[in-house]
């Protein structure tokens, strides 16, 4: 799948991740379904319900005490490898192969198969991470992603069901949760005020920049109408002067002089 967002540059990437921390990824499982949500920020809306394909089994509305983060994942280098990790785990999800005996099996017991996605979404996000080593996104000296368990067991999941292995620039840390949802890992508090003030500067700086060009372009607009309207001004008043001139030579004086007697 190819992501029609704009990719946001690292100029910028550091500045915006303050408010919406895009450089932080997510994977919220729901409690009860085993289902999955993919988010980029920590912020879960309803509108992520459409990940889930099947209506019959997507949820109608999000119950905050019914998903929990399971993983958390920072320190990607850029915008495009969290986009990128996103699509990658979306889409095998969506595409995942079923069993061959799919079909025999009962319809209750393939609907709660299907829901449990978490061991799924693991193996997806192991192939995911390798796919931007290979594709030199990130790398062994530079990258320093971390990724956040809430159950350390799962980072076990891609060797045994995938044979898959962790890239080298992972590392494997504890989430920790506050009433079982609320994660208090100091890496997903806010900003510092500092980075938080210089987005606040910098998006005032960029509307302000935008009225300029925006008066600039109205005062050009009004000076080229002005331009116009002073030509036609002078056509108007110059064929008004040339036609009354017409009239008198053709109707001749209106009076004679007088004669000197």
């Amino acid at each position: 799948m190819v992501n029609s967002r704009p990719l946001v540059n690292q100029s910028s990437f550091d500045i915006l991740n303050c408010k919406r921390r895009l450089d932080q990824f997510f994977i919220y499982a729901n409690i009860n379904t085993k289902q999955v949500l993919l988010t980029i920020g920590r912020n879960l809306k309803s509108r992520y319900l459409k990940q889930i394909k099947d209506v019959k089994l997507r949820p109608h509305k999000i119950r905050r005490d019914f998903w929990k983060p399971i993983i958390a994942v920072t320190g990607f280098s850029s915008y495009g490898s969290v986009t990128a990790t996103h699509n990658a785990i979306r889409d095998k999800l969506d595409t995942y192969p079923k069993p061959p005996n799919y079909k025999q099996i009962a319809r209750n017991i393939r609907q709660i198969e299907d829901m449990d996605q978490i061991d799924k979404s693991v193996c997806n996000l192991c192939y995911a991470l390798n796919k931007l080593g290979l594709k030199g996104m990130e790398n062994n000296e530079t990258s320093k992603i971390k990724i956040f368990w809430e159950r350390e067991a799962l980072k076990d999941v891609p060797a045994k069901k995938a044979g898959l292995e962790w890239p080298k620039f992972v590392m494997h840390k504890k989430l920790f949760l506050d009433r079982g949802r609320l994660m208090i890992n100091n890496e997903f508090g806010p900003k510092p005020f500092k980075v938080r003030q210089a987005y606040k500067e910098e998006k005032l700086k960029e509307k302000a920049r935008k009225l300029e060009e925006r008066l600039k372009r109205i005062q050009l607009k009004r000076e080229k109408s002005g331009i116009k309207s002073i030509g036609v001004m002078n056509r108007l008043l110059l064929g008004g002067k040339s036609t009354s001139e017409n009239k008198t030579n053709a109707s001749g004086p209106s009076s004679l002089p007088e004669s000197d007697h």
